[in-house]
């Protein structure tokens, strides 16, 4: 782990308790929020003393194939940002808990594709000003409302990183009204989608890295994604660095030592215009190849 990073997120551990704030009026904190935006049913809000945000749930409308799809959506104060499921070289990933909640089987969150941010000459991947996770919601008796609760804990970072916590509670019905359902709508459109293979994303492992690692470059007729970020399974870490508008390298960061298999897979998500795809490749890792 980078030093700045295991900085970062002792500042955050240590300091959470003091930022759960309770109950703040959103109007206050973001004089420029419509009031459309502030739903009766939103929210419980959380500020820290240096970078703002604001917590509360949204949802589509009514019940589709048995399940729910809400959305926990963030506000911060512009020039802020937040983490990925992968926060990349630096950050910490937002973690979400739903117990409190009533008829809910599962909530699972989506994460839409971050963008790359910029932090102390390390590359991070996250969220500026404003993210919508969509959450996929399994109601236990889809004939009765159930009523979802989260509690999520995130950093906000801006000049400084701070923790923020928020808790929002909401009623989902079959035949209910959405919230915001434009915007649930919006970021579950930003959630990659699986793919078989992708025959244009080649990879060839580098000779000569300090770490292993592989060169990404995109070598067919449709035009290349925006950028590329990884996702490996617990335990391993790798990160992508962008070094041409075609071309990136993918780094094993770090392995667990005690892993009985050296054949991982990772799951590379390209960010496109349209609809983002995703695609799995197992990767061998052994010593990095010489010269």
């Amino acid at each position: 782990m980078q030093p700045v990073t295991r900085l970062k997120q002792e500042i955050l551990h240590s300091t959470a308790a003091i930022f759960r704030l309770i109950a703040l009026c959103t109007a206050l904190c973001f004089p420029g929020l419509s009031a459309s935006d502030v739903s009766a049913q939103a929210p419980v809000a959380e500020v820290g003393s240096v970078n703002s945000s604001t917590l509360r749930l949204v949802a589509e409308p009514g019940l589709t194939d048995g399940r729910y799809v809400a959305g926990v959506d963030i506000l911060m104060l512009p020039g802020s940002h937040t983490y990925w499921e992968i926060p990349g070289e630096a950050g910490v990933p937002p973690v979400f808990t739903f117990n409190g909640s009533e008829n809910v089987r599962s909530a699972t969150v989506k994460f839409p594709v971050p963008h790359r941010i910029t932090e102390e000459g390390l590359d991070a991947y996250g969220y500026s000003d404003r993210v919508i996770f969509p959450v996929e919601v399994v109601p236990i008796d889809s004939g009765k409302p159930a009523v979802l609760h989260v509690d999520a804990s995130y950093a906000v970072c801006n000049k400084l990183c701070l923790p923020g916590h928020g808790e929002a509670k909401l009623t989902l019905s079959p035949h209910g009204a959405g919230v915001s359902p434009e915007l649930v709508a919006q970021a579950t459109a930003n959630v990659p989608r699986p793919v078989p293979e992708v025959p244009a994303l080649k990879m060839v492992p580098q000779r000569g890295a300090a770490l292993m690692s592989w060169v990404l470059t995109w070598d067919g007729p449709a035009p290349p994604p925006h950028d590329i970020f990884p996702v490996a399974p617990e335990g391993y870490l790798f990160s992508t660095k962008k070094t041409a508008p075609e071309a990136w390298t993918l780094t094993a960061e770090t392995t667990v030592t005690t892993a009985k298999s050296l054949t991982v897979p990772v799951t590379l998500v390209l960010a496109s215009e349209g609809t983002p795809t995703q695609v799995t490749r197992t990767l061998e890792l052994k010593p990095p190849l010489a010269p």
